[in-house]
């Protein structure tokens, strides 16, 4: 994907590598040894140099100097929104870095890429001797604009954020930024960003304490219980009859031979093997019983749990439906904290669409990738939707959906017939219809609508424009092979005409070739027009 950067030139990110190219007029020499020698001596002189991607390779095409890249493990900058704010800090911490070399680094969101590897930001441009930096931002403005714009869908900062144009709209994410407009030097930048790294973690951590202390008190609650007796109430009547108990025992405790039973059991070999029988059976009992004990209280947490989710969801429509923008606000945070995976059914789409009304595209894919269709019809109908489309795309892993979108917007007939493998509405539908037909593939056009035949949607959407276009396709075959003759019979004639000598043939000859050539031309108008009639279904 070819992008724009440090005015004059370009940068193409392809799957692992990127390659910058600028025309040698707008350097300080255009002798690319020299240019290469500037900058190994450069990167020597960097002190945070884990900040940086550095060029494997400089070369020159024709009038353009060549960098490129080895981006392994890396994406490009737009990336960091698919990020939680809590992971993205982190990040922004690793620009401060960038901001502190002493450097003229290039401050522009395309010169910025995400190692995942080593959990980074990395720069790829620096000025150095014969190679100019055109946008002269202090490092301050610049790490200030770079981390707004990872917080931010917008391309560039021209003014304060409106809260519509966060992509994680909480109140912890808006307070920071606020903070960071705020700042007026790179130090007190650091200090923000510390700062909301250390109040989250403490915030973490006490949730993780309060989380354990609930686990012992619950498991502390549960042997306690077993272990204590519930209290006999007994009415005069029992207390009498157990009196009456006792004195008949120990009446006939004194007629009883010597040598009882608990005087067996208290010789110490007998109170070993008491001591031993208790020992197992109690072990038994309390086996049992926490088994049983801990498989209720799973089950009382799982419906607890439901219940909260269920809550949470509820709050979070009453909210929506109140039509106050805040309120929204809050619906949007209060359904999306409540995660994905533990939704109904119905609550995931309705999710989804919330995330298509903040324009959170990247976190809608990667939500849930069939959203791409949305995302990209959506994106389709606006004025800047191919330029939304492409850095959608370069943002997240190959999506063969954006990719048909992409191409169906520039007529890349090829492109779409390539990335074709997808469901078809109307207008994906037309499109790769009109692909098929324009490059003359008929007969793929007619293996794919077989193989869309248990996507019925599809199928008929398909069938409807391979309909409407079939007779409009042959036409055009048609009038294709009777211009070819044409234009060998006026080939062949003008061999004739430059052969001639005779000069009143030569004349003749030339009426005719005139005459062909017109013919000609009137074949391709009828040819065009057909294909503008494709087009304009």
């Amino acid at each position: 994907m070819l992008r724009k950067l440090n005015r004059f030139g370009e940068i193409e990110f392809s799957k692992n590598e990127a390659l910058f190219t600028m025309p040698l007029i707008k350097l300080g020499t255009e002798e690319i040894e020299v240019l290469e020698e500037n900058y190994r001596l450069q990167v020597k002189a960097l002190t945070h140099t884990n900040s940086f991607i550095y060029a494997n390779h400089i070369s020159s095409i024709r009038d353009r100097v060549q960098l490129a890249y080895d981006l392994e493990g890396c994406m490009d900058f737009p990336h960091l929104h698919r990020f939680e704010f809590n992971e993205v800090l982190y990040y922004m911490e690793t620009m401060v870095d960038i901001a502190n070399e002493h450097v003229n680094v290039l401050w522009e969101r395309n010169n910025f890429v995400v190692d995942l590897t080593e959990k980074k930001v990395k720069a790829l441009l620096f000025e150095f001797d014969g190679f100019v930096v055109y946008k002269k931002d202090s490092s301050f403005e610049g790490l200030k604009e770079l981390i707004l714009l990872a917080l931010t869908k917008h391309h560039a900062i021209l003014g304060k954020p409106k809260r519509n144009d966060f992509i994680i709209k909480e109140e912890e994410v808006f307070q920071f930024a606020e903070d960071i407009l705020k700042t007026t030097t790179i130090e007190e930048i650091q200090r923000v960003i510390t700062s909301t790294i250390k109040e989250n973690e403490y915030r973490e951590s006490q949730l993780e304490d309060a989380k354990k202390k609930k686990q012992e008190d619950s498991k502390l609650n549960q042997l306690t219980g077993r272990f204590k007796r519930t209290p006999v109430f007994k009415t005069p009547e029992q207390k009498l009859k157990e009196g009456l108990n006792n004195d008949f025992d120990r009446t006939a405790e004194s007629k009883a031979p010597k040598k009882s039973l608990i005087d067996k059991m208290t010789t110490p070999k007998g109170m070993l093997a008491t001591m031993g029988i208790l020992a197992i059976a109690g072990l038994l009992y309390f086996l049992v019983d926490i088994e049983g004990g801990s498989a209720k209280a799973n089950q009382l947490e799982e419906a607890e749990e439901e219940m909260k989710v269920k809550e949470k969801i509820t709050e979070a429509y009453r909210l929506y439906l109140s039509e106050d923008e805040d309120n929204q606000e809050v619906a949007y945070a209060t359904l999306d904290s409540v995660g994905y995976e533990n939704l109904p059914k119905k609550d995931k789409a309705i999710l989804i669409d919330w995330y298509l009304e903040q324009s959170k595209f990247t976190k809608a894919i990667a939500t849930d990738r069939n959203s791409s269709y949305a995302v990209g019809d959506y994106l389709v109908s606006q004025e800047n939707g191919l330029e939304a489309l492409e850095e959608l795309a370069g943002s997240i892993e190959e999506n063969e959906v954006l990719a048909f979108d992409i191409a169906s917007m520039q007529d890349q007939y090829q492109l779409m017939i390539e990335n074709s493998d997808i469901r078809f509405n109307e207008r994906r539908a037309r499109k790769v219809v009109e692909a098929f037909v324009l490059t003359n593939q008929a007969e793929s056009l007619e293996t794919l609508i077989d193989a869309k035949k248990e996507d019925e949607t599809s199928y008929n959407n398909l069938m409807n424009f391979s309909d409407k276009y079939l007779a409009s396709y042959t036409q055009m075959r048609e009038l294709a092979d009777e211009k070819k003759a044409k234009d060998e019979e006026l080939a062949e004639t003008k061999s004739k005409y430059d052969a001639e000598k005779d000069k009143k043939k030569k004349e003749a000859l030339k009426k005719t070739v005139d005459n062909l050539a017109k013919e000609s031309a009137q074949l391709k108008e009828r040819e065009e027009e057909i294909v503008q009639s494709i087009k304009g279904n």
